[in-house]
């Protein structure tokens, strides 16, 4: 097992490595400010392929558990995404978001369950605002969201999955969205070490 945390407490500027930009025609910026990172983009993540951009950071194949702090400076913006997990970085690639569904600011889950398909979206019962975003995907196949610790829904695709790829990511229906990420943690499958980046630092402990 891996453990990366990123606290972003660093000079503003450029994003620190491993993470990566990728854009699909629409991403207007990411940055360091203020201690966070931020992304901007127009287009969306949804249909067959995928519009917009954000930042991706390399996991290994098998089970991952990603959390980030997350806000909307821009206030609230219809179905706005923030954290995904994909398998490439091709713009149809299978994926599994947390998303804004309504106007209310509640949270809910959307995935594209093979490369290519029509991404689908669950109503439920999604939780109330809150900042800490989650997903979990385990050795079944099945992926869980939850927002502050309460999970909000969860899904098993029929096809297998190998993650690449944990996001950040930012878009609305109307207009660009941004949002800002702070304290992430990745853990992946792929060895026994924790990372602690700080100040584009790598710490192994």
């Amino acid at each position: 097992m891996t453990v990366y945390q990123y606290d972003f407490d660093q000079p503003d500027g450029s994003i620190p490595a491993p993470w990566q930009d990728f854009d699909y025609g629409n991403l207007i910026y990411t940055n360091i400010t203020n201690q966070a990172l931020h992304v901007r983009s127009n287009g969306d993540f949804w249909s067959t392929a995928d519009t917009a951009g954000g930042v991706a950071h390399p996991v290994a194949p098998g089970p991952v558990d990603f959390s980030v702090d997350v806000s909307y400076p821009n206030g609230i913006t219809r179905f706005g995404r923030s954290i995904l997990l994909r398998e490439s970085l091709d713009a149809n690639s299978a994926l599994f978001m947390i998303l804004r569904n309504n106007f209310s600011a509640t949270f809910t889950y959307a995935y594209r369950g093979t490369a290519g398909a029509v991404a689908e979206w669950t109503g439920g019962s999604p939780n109330q605002p809150g900042t800490r975003h989650q997903i979990i995907f385990d050795e079944s196949n099945t992926f869980t969201a939850l927002v502050d610790g309460t999970v909000i829904g969860d899904t098993t695709f029929s096809n297998p999955f190998e993650p690449a790829f944990a996001c950040l990511v930012a878009t609305r229906s109307a207009g660009s969205g941004l949002n800002a990420f702070d304290n992430v943690t990745i853990i992946d499958s792929a060895s026994t070490s924790r990372r602690r980046h700080n100040n584009n630092k790598m710490v192994v402990t």
